[in-house]
């Protein structure tokens, strides 16, 4: 282990931290956090064995200050977010993280995402109107698929039209187990789960649908991850109107 060393007002960008705690009266730093814990969450470890179920506490650090454990920490809990921190300029690591939300108080935090099958059931008003109706602009989705997929062949803009939304609102299914509960009327079901996650995060992050593609299929190919095989930005679309749908319901919920 490296020597700890006197406190530096360099490293909170150097290392990705913040001041949580000071002496209020010599002004020394007692205390700080790992910005990558609190704005992104520690990475999924996909492939790994775990003896225990992987952290969503924030990393606290206080003196002595040991700056290789810091940098430890970053490499290890937050490989793809560090990789991209260290590539930006000093003046962008001063600013990456004055309008970020904190990770625990990201919505998708309270989603129950730990079992192999993410199940939800959803109200007719908020997927038919909501997801269905607001969230779908034709004008944009057909600007976005021109000149791109030559296999979307139809005789008209309206057969096309219905061909994006249904493609868009696939992953909504009417949900026979329940007659007549509009409350109830439709069920998602995820059958990747990791890859869901994980767009959610870039997206949250403020990266496009088809950067997050792109990321899923770097990380697909670095862990040889089988289940993170065939995303495209168009799932990443349907993943985050489930995302939208359910946020909404459980905001409903609470009112």
């Amino acid at each position: 282990m490296v020597q700890a060393r006197p406190w530096q007002p360099g490293y909170v960008v150097t290392y990705a931290l913040q001041v949580t705690e000071v002496d209020p009266i010599t002004k020394n730093v007692l205390s700080v956090v790992c910005c990558m814990c609190k704005y992104h969450g520690r990475e999924l470890t996909l492939g790994a064995v775990r003896k225990r179920k992987q952290t969503h506490k924030f990393k606290f650090w206080s003196g002595p200050w040991h700056i290789d454990l810091m940098l430890q920490h970053n490499k290890e809990q937050h490989p793809l977010k560090w990789a991209e921190y260290e590539a930006l300029s000093q003046g962008e690591k001063k600013v990456f993280y004055a309008t970020l939300i904190s990770h625990n108080n990201a919505l998708y935090r309270y989603f129950k995402i730990d079992g192999d099958v993410l199940e939800f059931v959803l109200s007719r008003s908020i997927v038919d109107i909501i997801i269905g109706k607001l969230m779908f602009r034709p004008d944009d989705e057909l600007a976005e698929i021109e000149d791109e997929d030559p296999d979307i062949i139809v005789v008209s803009r309206s057969a096309k039209i219905a061909k994006l939304r249904r493609h868009a609102m696939s992953l909504f299914k009417a949900n026979d187990d329940v007659d007549d509960d509009e409350s109830r009327a439709y069920k998602v079901e995820i059958k990747i789960v990791k890859r869901f996650q994980l767009a959610i995060q870039f997206v949250s992050a403020g990266m496009s649908f088809k950067q997050v593609a792109v990321a899923i299929g770097h990380v697909q190919r670095t862990l040889s991850s089988a289940k993170l095989i065939g995303i495209n930005d168009h799932i990443i679309g349907q993943y985050i109107r489930v995302f939208i749908a359910v946020t909404i319901q459980k905001i409903a919920f609470l009112l």
